[in-house]
């Protein structure tokens, strides 16, 4: 078994993964600390950690440009931030972006994240297409059709 390390200090709060690095890079520790970075960048956010879920996720895109849960995660982000802007122009690009089996899901959630960085800026009408987009499409992970049936209701008045 690959020996395993620490990375003390990398977070104020109980964040975990765990990995393997194989071949050239298995003995190199600052390689493992930044693929670390990467893969612990959804529970930075879930931490409320974001400069440390930025940094990994902007590390992980500069491989992968194009890498649509990288995009999405990083529009989680800039959105709890209140970055909106930001927020806005990542989760379009998740949206155009490449990814495996759970692409619609990870879709569905995008336009249910941008209906709330839309409504966040003022701007109804474009907030209730994306929430649309998500009950049209018929995708219900974690509840994804119930908040945006919720919020459309909520912006129709109801």
């Amino acid at each position: 078994m690959p020996p395993a390390f620490d990375a003390e200090g990398v977070s104020t709060k109980p964040i975990q993964t765990g990995f393997y690095v194989f071949g050239e890079h298995s003995r190199d520790i600052d390689f493992a600390q930044n693929l670390a970075t990467q893969k612990m960048a959804p529970s930075y956010i879930s931490a409320g950690e974001y400069d440390k879920a930025e940094k990994g996720l902007l590390s992980k895109l500069e491989n992968n440009p194009e890498d649509a849960q990288a995009l999405f995660d990083l529009g989680r982000c800039y959105l709890a931030q209140d970055r909106i802007d930001e927020a806005v122009a990542v989760l379009i690009r998740s949206i155009a972006g490449k990814g495996a089996s759970t692409k619609p899901v990870m879709d569905a959630w995008a336009h249910n994240l941008l209906g709330e960085c839309y409504q966040k800026k003022g701007k109804p009408d474009t907030a209730k297409k994306e929430f649309e987009i998500v009950i049209e499409s018929g995708i219900d992970f974690q509840n994804s059709l119930g908040f945006a049936r919720e919020r459309l209701a909520k912006l129709q008045g109801g």
